[in-house]
């Protein structure tokens, strides 16, 4: 081995003699080598990434635990709505017959709010609220035989708070359950003590008023009129001169064939026709030598002896009974056979009749004036004339009554039967048997 050529004199040789044998070691030490230093650079951090351990990145890590989160949330809401689904409804159906006091009464209550919120149809909204009206009473009478007074008043209060709601337009809709609530009023109201007296009549009069305003409307575009079945053309027939259309509310009694004398039950549209909503076979001419009729109408022209009522044409006969003058557009009752030899009605009979068939009504309340032939019933002026029907015992101061009347083109009410419905005796009424 070549010897080592001497190192020049450095800064070690001025180090001390103990460190200098140190010095002298490190410098035997070869020089580094960059490309072997980059290579175990290189694998020393492999092994370093190999052994660390395996971490998700944090949306990843998110995404294990968040569907088992989400999945036990649905089954919770799963089971929470069938809970609600199954448990509600049986609550408020046991709810339906609970009074005030009760656990179960603020869950009728509120079903019933949930009921109406939700109706949006206004024939709907009529029914639910007639018939809630009507558990309303059903409560007024049930409290009050129990002597509970201020629960029987906060009902009769949300009584009239429903009743409040409702427009004619409604109750003309819901005409089946008017008719039921006007039955159960009255039943309460002939029953109420003295306690509540005062009260009811004043929601019962309230809703006589809004019930006869509901069947005057009802009743004012209605009219009737008799005449020939000339032609059926699909749903368009041909009466008299009339055009009548026939639609899916059409009650048609029997089955009309041309030539027949029919009755119609309809209103006039804007073109001039008639929409009908019943029609009847009067009298079937057709194959008969002779028939007879009697009805009221409207006499529409008159033509020496030609006369043209309700769109029957009828020919006056030479000895026929003619009571005073009957003028165009005067009501008449009439009555004609038919000669089927000549082919026409032959009117025998005919007189004017009182305005006493205007718009037909019917309502109940408490009789509370009379003064001569004018009653007061629920608050409503009555005319009561010999003609009047009286069913029962005479009708005094303080029985509830039933009117069937007449209203007339000025509003006046003219009764054509009057029923007693139930009694007055001291403080409380007491019902009269239907006769």
């Amino acid at each position: 081995m070549p010897p080592t050529e001497p190192r020049p004199a450095s800064a070690a040789d001025d180090l001390p003699a103990d460190l200098r044998p140190f010095f002298e070691a490190a410098r035997q030490v070869p020089s580094r080598d960059p490309a072997r230093a980059a290579r175990t650079r290189a694998a020393y951090l492999a092994q370093v990434q190999a052994l660390r351990p395996r971490r998700s990145p944090r949306g990843h890590r998110r995404a294990a635990w968040f569907p088992r989160l989400t999945r036990r949330l649905a089954w919770a809401l799963a089971v929470l709505v069938l809970a609600l689904a199954v448990s509600v409804p049986a609550a408020a159906h046991a709810a339906q017959d609970a009074l005030p006091g009760s656990p179960f009464y603020p869950v009728k209550r509120w079903s019933e709010g949930v009921q109406l919120a939700l109706a949006r149809d206004p024939q709907r909204r009529a029914t639910l609220l007639l018939t809630f009206a009507e558990r309303r009473v059903r409560e007024i009478r049930l409290l009050a035989d129990q002597g509970q007074w201020e629960a029987a008043r906060q009902a009769l209060a949300d009584l009239e708070a429903l009743l409040a709601e409702l427009s004619p337009q409604q109750v003309r809709a819901a005409e089946p359950l008017a008719e039921r609530l006007d039955v159960e009023l009255l039943t309460t109201a002939a029953l109420a003590p003295t306690a509540l007296e005062a009260d009811l009549l004043n929601v019962v009069n309230g809703w006589a008023a809004l019930h006869l305003q509901a069947q005057q409307d009802s009743a004012a575009d209605l009219a009737f009129f008799v005449g020939p079945l000339k032609a059926i053309e699909g749903p368009t027939w041909r009466i008299g001169d009339r055009e009548v259309h026939m639609g899916p509310e059409t009650l048609i009694f029997g089955v009309p064939q041309p030539g027949d004398l029919v009755e119609v039950l309809g209103r006039a549209r804007d073109d001039g026709s008639w929409q009908a909503l019943e029609v009847r076979i009067a009298v079937r001419v057709v194959d008969v030598q002779s028939a007879q009729v009697e009805f009221i109408g409207v006499l529409e022209a008159r033509q020496g002896s030609r006369w043209v009522v309700n769109g029957l044409e009828m020919e006056v006969a030479p000895k026929a009974d003619i009571v005073g003058a009957p003028q165009v557009g005067q009501r008449v009752e009439v009555a004609a056979t038919w000669d089927a030899r000549h082919g026409a009605w032959i009117l025998w009979h005919a007189e004017p009749v009182a305005q006493l068939y205007g718009v037909e009504v019917e309502f109940s309340g408490q009789l509370t004036r009379r003064e001569g032939r004018v009653w007061w019933v629920a608050g409503l002026e009555v005319q009561v004339t010999p003609a009047t029907r009286i069913v029962g015992p005479e009708p005094q101061i303080g029985d509830w009554v039933v009117v069937h009347a007449w209203r007339q083109a000025d509003g006046t009410l003219l009764a054509e039967e009057v029923h007693v419905a139930g009694s007055g005796t001291g403080e409380e009424f007491q019902p009269t048997p239907t006769p």
